[in-house]
């Protein structure tokens, strides 16, 4: 279904109900006010290039597909250039089917039941500000494209779970969510990868599946659940949930200060 037409929100937050199958918004959204995504469906505002409402978002329930300006721009189907936090929860979900560079007026809040975030082929969704993604709920990264956290001062205090495609970690200070523990950090899944970039030194709990993808991108041509392309420095537990390999790059030293779990591990 496309809706073509003016949608005003008014004041308040209006609520979009997508039951099922995806529904286009390709006329422009207007008013102060935000609205709430509901239904298991798809909204896609990949379309809509002259929305001016300025409240915030709330996807309580599938998907809001999104689409991009460029590498330094947001989707101009989210509204002003004004700033606007976009709140996901109840293992709703992005689906970002082009390069996002969240730019730093915009925050990202995972509500109680985590999010989804799924990232389209080699698309890029690219959150690099201080503080700009917050929240208590679970993360689950799917899509073969890359999540990006290109900086080291987020209030994220839960668990990130790359099943599929790429998460980048970049920075100079290490991958910094908000918390240290068990309940916290980043677990890859056999097939998917989490790259290190920077020259980090990274206390989070990391939990490892698997020898990576290399179809996935340049990155994976390294091999391995966990790549290194920079000097890094693991303070954190590395658990080894099945055999995994760690894959760093020609040149590159890293240190692990921590222990290893105890399968196999294969260094590439």
């Amino acid at each position: 279904m496309i809706l073509a037409g003016v949608i005003n929100t008014g004041s308040d937050l209006r609520t979009i109900t997508v039951n099922n199958g995806v529904t286009s918004l390709t006329g422009a959204l207007t008013g102060t006010g935000g609205f709430v995504k509901d239904g298991a469906g798809t909204l896609s505002l990949t379309g809509n290039a002259n929305s001016t409402f300025t409240g915030n978002i709330l996807v309580n329930q599938g998907f809001l597909a999104l689409g991009s300006n460029g590498n330094s721009a947001d989707s101009s189907g989210i509204g002003s250039t004004a700033s606007r936090v976009i709140t996901v929860q109840n293992g709703a979900g992005l689906l970002v089917f082009s390069n996002w560079n969240v730019t730093s007026v915009k925050s990202i809040v995972v509500g109680a039941g985590g999010a989804e975030f799924k990232v389209a082929g080699s698309s890029n969704f690219n959150i690099d500000d201080g503080n700009q993604i917050s929240g208590s709920g679970n993360i689950l990264k799917t899509g073969y494209g890359t999540f990006t956290l290109a900086t080291t001062t987020y209030n994220y205090t839960s668990e990130i779970t790359v099943a599929k495609g790429r998460l980048s970690v970049g920075g100079t200070n290490g991958l910094v969510l908000g918390a240290v523990g068990p309940n916290s950090g980043v677990k890859v899944l056999n097939g998917a990868e989490m790259v290190v970039t920077g020259a980090s030194t990274i206390s989070e709990y990391i939990t490892l599946n698997g020898v990576g993808d290399s179809s996935i991108g340049a990155q994976g041509a390294y091999g391995g659940s966990l790549v290194v392309t920079a000097a890094a420095t693991f303070n954190g537990p590395i658990t080894l949930a099945s055999n995994s390999a760690i894959g760093v790059s020609s040149g590159v030293t890293s240190t692990i200060n921590s222990a290893l779990g105890s399968l196999p591990l294969a260094w590439l």
